[in-house]
């Protein structure tokens, strides 16, 4: 079972580090440059495209709707017990600002110039990200063992997706 939940701050990763993940042109590759689609239009499986995924070590992922949002869950490539679970869910109908806060405080943040919340804890990194006043696409890691790298790689996977989103 997957489950979205909170991150450290955007200073630290709750271990007392300071740095953001490093990112690569690679990172931020996008679908298309001038992409001035709907979110409407937007499947979750088709956030990343497949070199986003090998930039990201993600397997191809598997669309899942939960709730009102689409849905898409994705796999690190390695073993099974060493697999870390990536979602990425398009909320057409919930803006940054109704970000749930259900497992503790999220810290207003910028990811590539969008305004963002991040949340982590119990293992699980919730990034959201703005695409207008009515809608976010939000991008969770879970990594039970280590948080740190939960976060880094849902900051590296939101990074990507930020560059496959309408423009603001």
């Amino acid at each position: 079972m997957f489950l979205t939940s909170s991150c450290g701050t955007a200073e630290g990763g709750g271990d007392g580090s300071t740095t953001e993940p490093p990112t690569t042109s690679r990172d931020v590759e996008s679908v298309s440059k001038e992409n001035n689609s709907d979110l409407a239009e937007k499947k979750a499986c088709e956030m990343l495209t497949r070199n986003n995924r090998e930039n990201l070590n993600l397997r191809k992922g598997e669309p899942q709707d939960i709730g009102t949002a689409r849905s898409c869950v994705y796999m690190t490539r390695g073993s099974p017990i060493e697999s870390i679970p990536v979602a990425i869910d398009i909320r057409e109908e919930q803006s940054l600002d109704s970000f749930n806060e259900a497992y503790g405080e999220a810290t207003d943040t910028r990811i590539e110039e969008r305004r963002a919340k991040i949340q982590c804890s119990y293992g699980n990194c919730l990034i959201a990200i703005r695409v207008d006043d009515q809608s976010r696409v939000d991008v969770t890691a879970t990594d039970a063992t280590d948080q740190r790298r939960a976060r880094e790689l849902a900051t590296r996977t939101a990074r990507t997706v930020i560059g496959n989103l309408p423009r603001q």
